[in-house]
């Protein structure tokens, strides 16, 4: 199903946390359900987009990498951008400094078939 925003529940790190992620895209952000049947993360994007990124509470943020990039100040707000990668993304969920968990976002290949090849 396709989606301009979805809400992935984080419930499993801290109640009541939440990651928003919004497609600045039409068509380029999915909630699949069949997907762990095929080996996929549920929540997909797709390569070469940008999705802006908040979770909900303030002391939280996503580890920084190539993909992932938070705001300088406000660390809980941020930007995915997987530009080339495709496949299965890990987010790794920060409190402050130390790991709290990991959330996982498929990235789909804007050329190949989704599925198909």
């Amino acid at each position: 199903m396709e989606s301009k925003q979805i809400i992935i529940n984080l419930d499993y790190i801290e109640d009541g946390l939440t990651l928003t992620i919004d497609a600045k895209e039409d068509n380029t952000l999915f909630v699949i359900s069949d997907a762990s049947e095929n080996g996929e993360a549920e929540n997909q994007i797709v390569e070469g987009c940008f999705y802006d990124y908040e979770l909900s509470k303030k002391n939280y943020s996503i580890e920084k990498d190539q993909i992932i990039q938070p705001r300088t100040r406000q660390k809980y707000l941020g930007t995915i951008s997987p530009n080339i990668y495709v496949g299965t993304l890990r987010l790794n969920i920060l409190k402050g400094t130390e790991k709290a968990g990991s959330a996982y976002l498929e990235v789909r290949s804007v050329k190949a078939d989704y599925r198909n090849d």
